[in-house]
């Protein structure tokens, strides 16, 4: 398995947004799925990265389609205008928070691993 080395991690703060003032908060990590034996490594690189908050591990977890979280359109958008990827409605995903003000997200398409984790404090 290899470590966060492994994986783009781009960090967003609320100044590299439309309106700084909407007090928004962005990191994602990409990686070749091939790099990693299952999601479970991934997520744990992603927390040892640094880059993300701790958070539980939701394995074993079932995952659903990318388009099935509430949120699918917003992070489509924000993960094609800052990482260049789309994700098919069709890909799987494990929702990690769903909320207005905070949306996380694993999900796995063509082989490759996103993780994504947007926030407001607005």
């Amino acid at each position: 398995m290899r470590g966060p080395e492994a994986m783009k991690i781009l960090s967003l703060d609320p100044y590299e947004f439309e309106s700084s003032s909407s007090e928004e908060f962005l990191v994602i990590a990409i990686a070749n799925a091939k790099q990693f034996p299952d999601w479970g490594a991934f997520f744990q690189a992603t927390i040892e990265s640094g880059a993300f908050e701790p958070r539980e591990s939701p394995f074993p977890a079932q995952p659903i389609a990318f388009q099935d979280f509430e949120y699918a359109d917003a992070v489509r958008i924000y993960l094609q205008r800052y990482a260049g990827v789309v994700p098919e409605g069709t890909a799987s995903a494990i929702p990690l928070a769903c909320e207005w003000y905070e949306q996380e997200i694993l999900i796995e398409e063509r082989g490759t691993f996103i993780r994504y984790a947007w926030e407001t404090t607005a």
